[in-house]
C-alpha cells in the first residue's frame, strides 16, 4: 500500500504535483533553449551588412508615425542613418557609440524600444513582474488546493473529515443528546428569552 492511497485525494494530490513538475521542467527548458539562441546569435561572427542591420534594429526613423526600424524603412533618412552606421563601424567605433551619436543627432525618440531608464525600465520590467505574481497566485492557488486538511485546535478528526466529503469518507453519525439535555437547554433558553421580553 502506498501512501498517497492511504490519505483520501492521496493520489490526486501526487498526479498534480508531477503534472507541476513537468510543467516546470518544460518552461525552465524553453527559457534555456531561449538564452542558448541568443548567446550563441551574440558568439557568432558578422558580416559588415548584418553588423548595420543589427544597430539599425535599435534604432527608428524619425518623424514616421509608424514604428518601423531604420532597418525596415525604405525612406530617405533610414537609408542615410544605415549609411552613418556602416561608416561609424568601418571607423572602428562601438555599436553603443554609434547609437548615442544617433541620439545626439535625432533626439531620444530614435530609439525603438524603450530605454531601461525613467518610464522605460518600467515598461521593461512591468510585464515580468506580473508574470511572477501571476505565477506565483497560480502556485498558491494549486497548493492551497492540493494541501491536505489538517485539524483545527479543539477539533476532532472527524469533524475536519465531515467539512469536506469526498468518495473515500465515510460520512460519521453523531449520536443525539439524551432527551433529558435538551429539554434542560431549550428551558434556559426560553427563560432567557422571556427575561429579554
Amino acid at each position: 500500500m502506498n501512501f498517497t492511497d492511504a490519505v483520501p485525494g492521496g493520489s490526486a494530490l501526487n498526479h498534480r504535483g508531477r503534472l507541476a513538475a513537468a510543467l516546470g521542467v518544460l518552461c525552465a527548458g524553453w527559457l534555456a533553449a531561449l538564452a542558448a539562441g541568443a548567446w550563441m546569435r551574440a558568439r557568432a561572427p558578422q558580416s559588415l551588412q548584418q553588423q548595420v542591420l543589427a544597430v539599425a534594429s535599435q534604432l527608428r526613423v524619425p518623424g514616421e508615425q509608424d514604428t518601423i526600424t531604420a532597418a525596415a524603412s525604405t525612406d530617405a533618412v533610414a537609408q542615410h542613418m544605415r549609411y552613418e552606421i556602416q561608416q561609424g563601424l568601418l571607423a572602428g567605433r562601438s555599436p553603443r557609440e554609434i547609437v548615442a551619436q544617433m541620439e545626439a543627432e535625432y533626439g531620444p525618440d530614435v530609439y525603438a524600444a524603450p530605454r531601461f531608464s525613467g518610464w522605460g525600465a518600467l515598461a521593461w520590467t512591468a510585464p515580468v513582474a506580473g508574470l511572477a505574481v501571476l505565477l506565483g497566485a497560480m502556485g498558491w492557488t494549486v497548493a492551497r488546493r492540493t494541501a491536505p486538511t489538517r485539524d483545527r485546535p479543539g477539533e476532532g478528526s472527524d469533524s475536519a473529515r465531515d467539512a469536506r466529503p469526498g468518495p473515500d469518507t465515510v460520512p460519521v453519525v453523531h449520536e443525539a443528546a439524551p432527551p433529558d439535555a435538551a429539554d434542560a437547554a431549550a428551558s434556559r433558553v426560553a427563560r432567557r428569552l422571556r427575561g429579554f421580553l
